[in-house]
């Protein structure tokens, strides 16, 4: 039968060593056993010495007692139900337990995951004043110490794991329902929402931002206007080199058009935020070469959010290559209805 990927035997487990111990530790007990209940029966006859009476009984130069034998059939019995409660334990408590628990000696000390354990990491909330969500991310249970493990909230966490290996189901998930205090998660695939939703439901209100349709939820009862971020001209470059870097190529581009068409597209954005308007106008600007609507807005605004650039107001010299300058926020993938109906399109409530 094929192996799952990423799954290996067992290579801490030391079968062979166990078996042997055991057997060790079974000849033992019966040398014991036997030794014991001839002693009990013969008494002081048998001696003191266990492999030295069984020798002797083994060889006939000791008799065996008749009573003897409900003696060693009682100690069998007794050492029957106490290994098979052994076995039990064992059993029970390896299939909690991975191979990898056994590293955990060469790994942190108690010590060191200190800082980790509840009363620092409450100490720690407390002093930044959020005691109320609990005092920290939590984490997981110590393999050494067996105490909870939470890292505190101003701790910022790396987990390097393969695929496959548990990464949302084990770290994520866990860590998003059971942390009390807001949780912000992205995923790239609808496990996560799936497996949260309901817990953070309950918690208290629950925002879903799913542009792509991962999810392929109800239609959405809320929006979100980027444009929000849009205060003056410098912001609306910062966005405009966001939307175009989303369609680099990676090469160094038109020395010209490019910066051009990235600055007319910065002048778009600022003339649909200061207007209150959303991403679709922008679109539909672009669209329209010809609309003055950017530059009465950004007039009407005053100078001081960045001169117009719209159109009808490019300059003569440029007037040759306009349609080179306006092709380059053409293709910039701007978001808009009805592809991404969360980005810049309000929805009243239902």
């Amino acid at each position: 039968m094929a192996r799952r990927p990423n799954r290996r035997a067992d290579p801490g487990s030391g079968v062979g060593e166990w078996v042997f111990l055991l057997g060790v530790l079974g000849l033992v007990a019966a040398v014991v056993a036997v030794w014991g209940a001839a002693r009990i029966a013969g008494g002081a006859a048998v001696g003191n010495n266990p492999p030295g009476a069984v020798v002797r009984l083994v060889t006939g130069k000791l008799g065996w007692p008749p009573s003897a034998t409900w003696v060693l059939v009682a100690f069998t019995l007794i050492l029957a139900v106490a290994a098979a409660a052994a076995g039990r334990w064992w059993v029970v408590s390896s299939r909690s337990r991975h191979w990898i628990d056994a590293k955990a000696t060469s790994m942190a000390t108690a010590t060191e995951l200190r800082v980790l354990t509840t009363r620092p990491a409450a100490e720690a909330a407390a002093a930044m004043r959020a005691e109320t969500a609990g005092p920290g991310v939590p984490l997981a249970e110590s393999v050494r110490t067996g105490q909870m493990l939470a890292a505190p909230w101003n701790f910022v966490q790396l987990w390097i794991m393969g695929p496959q290996s548990g990464k949302t189901s084990c770290v994520v998930v866990p860590q998003v329902c059971e942390t009390k205090g807001p949780v912000f998660g992205t995923s790239n695939k609808r496990d996560l929402v799936d497996l949260t939703r309901g817990v953070r439901a309950r918690r208290g209100r629950l925002w879903i931002f799913d542009p792509q349709k991962v999810v392929a939820q109800d239609p959405p009862t809320w929006w979100w206007n980027p444009l929000t971020y849009v205060t003056d001209i410098a912001k609306a470059s910062a966005m405009a080199s966001l939307f175009s870097a989303a369609v680099g190529s990676g090469d160094k581009g038109d020395a010209y058009f490019e910066p051009e068409g990235e600055a007319l597209l910065a002048q778009y954005l600022l003339a649909a935020a200061v207007t209150g308007e959303t991403l679709n106008t922008v679109y539909a600007w672009l669209n329209d070469p010809d609309n003055s609507a950017p530059v009465t807005a950004l007039t009407a605004a005053g100078g001081n959010r960045g001169g117009p650039r719209g159109a009808g107001h490019v300059p003569a010299a440029l007037r040759p290559a306009r349609r080179g300058v306006w092709h380059v926020p053409q293709d910039v993938p701007v978001p808009h209805r009805p592809a991404h109906p969360e980005l810049g399109v309000p929805h009243r409530a239902r």
